[in-house]
């Protein structure tokens, strides 16, 4: 049986630096070894430095270990997959984001259920959403951008980590508010491609603002 709730008051108990934490593993020796934190993404995207950060907190303040781990592939479901495969122990756990839950709805065959399939853990996070656009171009705002785009829409492309993922929901919506059909390219993570909108071989993204923010403070998008 999943230790839920021994999780929950490690995890709260890290985050807002309390004793309770401490109580709790000392009652029930939770956890007595190192804990896998799946994350089903590659690494530098939003949800994976947010594991890090979490991981190293909890290490700081609790002296739990936790080892995060990268299980990327067919739009997180691979990782999904490794969860639920593991033993449901509490030292083999996932850290996703609503693509998780969004799985039965914009896959056709997904792997697992991740209602049925799963146990709920703690909601750890909320990320807006921060679009950016490729240097290279003139543009400088959303209004600019769209007006060119309904012009020239061959010149605009998307680039999304993963087809089904938040990021690819909120540019299909920017597409519909705007007006617009702009082509949504699929990368293999939030980093490549805003190494390619950075470059101008894609010329816009939207994704966490956790993710991208140190790219558009450092100029680069």
């Amino acid at each position: 049986m999943l230790r839920r709730r021994e999780f929950i008051t490690l995890a709260l108990a890290g985050i807002a630096g309390t004793s309770k934490a401490g109580s709790a593993r000392a009652q029930t020796g939770y956890p007595a070894r190192p804990i896998r934190l799946i994350v089903p993404f590659p690494p530098g995207g939003g949800v994976d430095v947010f594991a890090r950060l979490l991981a190293e907190k909890l290490r700081e303040l609790r002296g739990a270990t936790i080892v995060v781990e990268n299980r990327a592939g067919a739009n997180g479901t691979v990782g999904g997959v490794a969860v639920r495969q593991s033993e449901p122990d509490g030292y083999t756990l996932l850290f996703s984001a609503t693509t998780h839950v969004m799985a039965k709805q914009v896959l056709k065959s997904p792997p697992y259920d991740p209602v049925t399939d799963f146990t709920p853990v703690a909601r750890v996070g909320e990320a807006p959403m921060l679009v950016v656009m490729t240097p290279k171009l003139p543009q400088t705002t959303i209004a600019e951008v769209v007006a060119d785009a309904r012009k020239q829409p061959d010149r605009w492309t998307f680039a999304t980590p993963a087809l089904g993922s938040p990021s690819h929901l909120a540019i299909l919506a920017f597409n519909k508010l705007a007006g617009l059909n702009l082509t949504v390219v699929a990368y293999r993570g939030t980093a490549p491609g805003l190494t390619d909108v950075a470059a101008g071989h894609v010329q816009l993204t939207i994704d966490a603002v956790l993710a991208l923010l140190p790219a558009a403070r450092g100029g680069n998008v």
